[in-house]
């Protein structure tokens, strides 16, 4: 030691024996807030990573389901079926002996045995067309009456019994019971060509045609369903009986020979998983393989197509959809994946900066630690080690609840399959390294907070501040939004699928308006000055906050970014579904559309509420012009009860339109209401050669039954019309008149339904049917994963905002007490802790709700789903949701501010001015 310099040497302890690091793995318990927001962050991290594989798993289940569900698919599709027509019943093998259709029985029930996805084996025997009499053998006044034997296993339990049960005797379809007055008990009389039986009735059921497809039937749909492009005559319907009676019923009637077909459904109970479905298709092709040309299988089942025998020919048909319906599948999930994988990368983008937001303030909410180990000579690897160390037991804690919180909520709230086992092995993968993600960026940031005390921290920090991120965000903004502009779908490989910009922009929206948003505050907060005399809490709120301007820019930051993400992901949602939902209404018309003959009359008595109308296309032309309309005939008393209706779509009530319609105009025009008209008012029009006088008396941007956006829609009266074209050729005879009946009610209770309406459908279309756009479902269920992760954020961000004021107050512990000692009224302090928080919360809240909207705005026109189905994309905001949004943010202002207050008070002076632990 020479002069004045004085050198001192600090020896600390190392290894284990160090109390520093023996005591890191615990020492965040004692700080709770603290604890609180790294495990929160850490769950949000473990959330994200875990729902991705859940979700897209969960998806892949939800849209086989859905395929399965199909009616033209169900589990008899999804499964094999092998039919046979002009097969004797006495027909051997040659070789063996045995009866063909019994040898082809047992080796196909062999054969898809070997299947665990398909249950068991199921016969069914179509016979010939036979005609129907009472036992009088005499026809019923209304003419002959036709049915087809038919014998099937369980046929019974696949029909709608109307009377009657089980016995000895045979099952007529209404459709011939009727006529003949025929109930059970009585008897009837089966005659072919050549012979006639008198049989017992022992009940009757709905006849099919007038029934919903089922899987069951779908083999036989051919001999069903009338064909309308032939004929709208239902064909014969079938007349049931057991198995073991069909053989000597159709010998006694002089048939020898019937179409066998052998059925193996898929196993739908547990629900097949993407994978079983794909060893299913396999098995399928792999059977069909084996019974056709040179296979083992060939010289019993002949597959396929028409091959020749002695007694004649015999059409050999295998159907199984399974690879269809994986096919259909993958394209689908393709939709899906490409922005889930977006959303991953943006999540965990959005969830770790959330983590290094919590972890930075952890740092700055122990200063004098931080100051006392620079000191004693700790550098950044060091502290950074020990700060992961310390969050170790709550990212654990975190990560484990991430993992159990992301399973229920997709299981409850996500796609309505589960996920497989294999992606809840991933998920805990993943979950796992989210985990240990987040403890290593907690360490790197605390490792890089201990450098900015350097003493150039202040330069570089200037440096870093003044640069203007938010243009290079808003850049990447606008960027996104020109892409938008042209569309928000693109298609590759003849799959749909949202593009990146979709979700990428409202995160570049979002970060660039809260930079800018912390920026102006800063510039805000330094030129605020006090309007009066005396501490007052505002100032003392205003004060603080000016303080640390670097935390509060990035509280701002974060704020609105997660606010904003899930405030768009809210719209986005609420607006797709809207939008879908209105543009398949409009466009069936109400729930359930069906599409009758045009003298069709409904019974009375139906239970849902139903409307009918014409909808005709191309009806003809206005005022002489070449501008074509599209013509719809309504029935005022009825419409409004079962027609959708948005009151967006026109400036008058529904009710008030169809009054206008339906009130006679004293010059004898006709009224009509003008959609999709772009300000049309017509004075005429022309239908075929006849020109009618009309008068416009409202108009809607569109309206239900509207078929496209390229024409105009007239809406009339159906009885106005009757009178204008009073001897004149009807206009309606002609195909592109459609009479359709209106149904408003659950889609599925209706369609079961339909035959209590009395009338003959030729076709049914429900608005679910319509909605069901693949690239839309990708879409929405992207921005519902991205709506439970801005949820996620928003509690990260309150549990922050309380670490925040907790980090800010424990410094104040010395200013706290001396205030208190001075005189200055607790509730002052207490209030000031409540409006800081509070304005951060409420300026975050404001922002970042206008920023989703926006977002939404711009998003949500680019996924038009059906563009040639007005109306346009409906933007639709939340409102409930953001109202609770900003109750909750209320209260946790209160909660925080009220809680950071009484931690300063309880803090000893002398443990804060305390320099080594």
């Amino acid at each position: 030691m020479t002069g004045t310099d004085l050198e001192v040497e600090v020896r600390l302890p190392s290894g284990r024996g160090n109390p520093v690091w023996k005591a890191a793995p615990t020492v965040l318990l004692r700080f709770r807030s603290l604890f609180a927001a790294l495990a929160v962050g850490a769950f949000l991290v473990s959330v994200v990573a875990t729902a991705y594989p859940l979700v897209v798993s969960a998806s892949e289940n939800e849209l086989l389901a859905s395929a399965i569900g199909n009616a033209t698919v169900t589990p008899y599709g999804m499964g094999v079926a092998y039919r046979s027509n002009g097969v004797g019943f006495d027909q051997a093998f040659p070789g063996s002996g045995e009866l063909i259709w019994q040898e082809r029985e047992d080796v196909f029930t062999q054969e898809a045995a070997r299947s665990a996805e398909l249950g068991p084996t199921e016969r069914a025997i179509l016979g010939d067309v036979v005609t129907v009499t009472d036992r009088g053998g005499e026809p019923p006044a209304s003419g002959p009456v036709e049915g087809r034997l038919f014998a099937g296993t369980s046929a019974l339990a696949h029909v709608r019994v109307l009377s009657g049960a089980d016995g000895p005797g045979v099952w007529l379809p209404d459709y011939v019971a009727t006529p003949l007055r025929a109930e059970p008990g009585d008897h009837v009389i089966l005659h072919s060509d050549s012979s006639e039986v008198r049989v017992a009735v022992d009940g009757v059921y709905a006849s099919l045609y007038t029934r919903p497809r089922q899987g069951y039937w779908r083999l036989w749909n051919d001999q069903i369903y009338p064909c309308p492009e032939i004929t709208c005559s239902a064909p014969p319907q079938f007349i049931l009986s057991d198995l073991d009676r069909m053989q000597p019923l159709s010998e006694a009637l002089g048939f020898s020979r019937a179409t066998f077909a052998w059925q193996a459904p898929a196993v739908t109970d547990p629900p097949l998983t993407l994978t079983q479905a794909s060893r299913l298709a396999a098995f399928s092709d792999g059977l069909k393989r084996r019974m056709s040309v040179g296979a083992p299988l060939f010289r019993l089942f002949r597959c396929c197509g028409r091959t020749f025998h002695r007694g004649g020919s015999s059409d050999v048909t295998f159907t199984g959809n399974a690879d269809l319906v994986v096919q259909q599948v993958e394209q689908r999930i393709a939709a899906v994946q490409g922005p889930m994988v977006v959303l991953l990368v943006a999540g965990l983008a959005i969830a770790l900066a959330v983590v290094a937001t919590a972890g930075v303030f952890v740092v700055l909410g122990r200063r004098v630690e931080m100051g006392v180990l620079t000191i004693r000579g700790w550098g950044p690897l060091a502290f950074g080690s020990r700060a992961a160390l310390e969050t170790v037991l709550p990212a654990l804690i975190g990560g484990g609840a991430g993992f159990a919180v992301a399973l229920a909520v997709v299981t409850w709230a996500g796609p309505a399959a589960s996920a497989s086992s294999q992606a809840r092995a991933a998920a805990l993968a993943a979950a796992i390294a989210g985990t240990i993600i987040s403890i290593v960026a907690v360490g790197v940031v605390s490792g890089v907070a201990f450098v900015s005390r350097h003493e150039h921290r202040h330069r570089i920090a200037r440096v870093i501040v003044a640069l203007p991120w938010e243009l290079a965000a808003f850049a990447a903004a606008w960027a996104l939004a020109r892409s938008l502009s042209e569309g928000g779908v693109v298609e590759s490989g003849g799959i749909q699928r949202p593009q990146p910009a979709v979700f990428l922009f409202p995160l570049a929206l979002a970060l660039g308006v809260g930079i800018l948003t912390a920026r102006l505050a800063r510039f805000a907060l330094r030129r605020v000055r006090s309007r009066g005399s005396g501490v007052t809490s505002s100032w003392l709120a205003v004060r603080r906050l000016r303080s640390s301007p670097g935390l509060t820019s990035l509280f701002l930051v974060a704020g609105i970014l997660t606010l904003s993400v899930s405030g768009a992901a809210l719209a986005t949602v609420a607006s797709l579904r809207t939008t879908v939902e209105a543009k398949a209404k409009v466009f069936v018309g109400s729930q359930v559309q069906v599409q009758v003959g045009r003298d069709a009359e409904v019974v009375s008595g139906y239970g849902f509420p139903l409307t009918m109308v014409t909808r005709f296309r191309e009806a003809g032309s206005i005022d002489d012009l070449e501008t074509t309309f599209d013509l719809l005939l309504v029935d005022p008393e009825t419409f409004a009860s079962a027609a959708y209706w948005n009151d967006a779509f026109s400036d008058d009530p529904l009710p008030t339109l169809l009054d206008r319609l339906s009130t006679p105009r004293e010059d004898g025009a006709v009224p009509v209401v003008v959609a999709n008209g772009g300000g049309l008012a017509p004075d005429s029009i022309t239908v075929g050669q006849h020109r009618v006088p009309v008068s416009p008396v409202g108009t809607a941007s569109t309206f239900p039954g509207t078929s496209s956006d390229t024409r105009p829609l007239l809406v009339m009266d159906r009885n106005a019309l009757e009178t204008a074209f009073r001897g004149v050729p009807d206009p309606l005879a002609t195909p592109r008149a459609i009479t359709e009946i209106w149904i408003d009610g659950p889609s599925r209770e209706v369609v079961e339904s339909i035959d209590e309406l009395g009338v003959f459908p030729l076709l049914v279309i429900t608005a679910e049917e319509v909605q069901d756009v693949p690239f839309i479902d990708a879409a929405v269920q992207t921005f519902l994963v991205l709506q439970v992760l801005g949820f996620a954020a928003v509690a990260l961000l309150v549990v922050v905002a309380v670490v925040y004021l907790n980090a800010r107050q424990r410094g104040r512990a010395v200013a706290t007490t001396l205030s208190d000692r001075m005189g200055m009224p607790r509730s002052t302090m207490r209030t000031a802790s409540v409006i800081e928080l509070g304005a951060l919360l409420l300026v975050a809240a404001v922002i970042g709700t206008a920023a989703g909207l926006a977002s939404a705005s711009v998003v949500v026109p680019s996924l038009d789903p059906l563009p040639s189905i007005p109306p346009e994309p409906l933007i639709v905001w939340p409102l409930a949701a953001s109202f609770v949004t900003f109750l909750c943010l209320a209260a946790a202002a209160l909660a925080g501010g009220s809680s950071a207050d009484r931690g300063a008070r309880r803090s000893s002076v002398a443990e804060v001015m305390r320099v080594a632990e």
